[in-house]
């Protein structure tokens, strides 16, 4: 039985990898906390609560994520002034675009 699982989960494995290299998805590692915090003292100072860059909806220190300006898969890096503390659903959305471009095309209503 053990056997079968372990082949399972190596085809999966394999399946994965490959749909990675398909996809162009890369195996990018996280931002570190340190750069984190460095991101969010930037923007909001020593304040525990903030505002999404994107479309201002509400973000603290504990759920914020740090969004590219320019994604690294277009050549952007991960130097804090390519970063911005944005909430969840826009780092979703904006995907490998660019936050001013997104922010350009969805503008806030006044």
């Amino acid at each position: 039985m053990g056997t079968i699982s372990n082949l399972m989960g190596k085809i999966g494995r394999e399946n994965e990898a490959m749909f990675s290299k398909l996809s162009g998805e890369r195996n990018r590692k996280k931002i570190p906390k340190n750069v984190r915090d460095l991101v969010w003292k930037k923007y909001f100072g020593n304040k525990m609560e903030g505002r999404c860059y994107v479309f201002k909806e509400p973000i603290t220190i504990y759920n914020f994520e740090v969004g590219h300006n320019k994604a690294v898969a277009k050549g952007g890096s991960n130097a804090i002034s390519n970063l911005r503390p944005i909430c969840k659903q826009c780092n979703a959305s904006i995907s490998t675009g660019t936050i001013e471009r997104f922010k350009k095309k969805y503008p806030l209503k006044k």
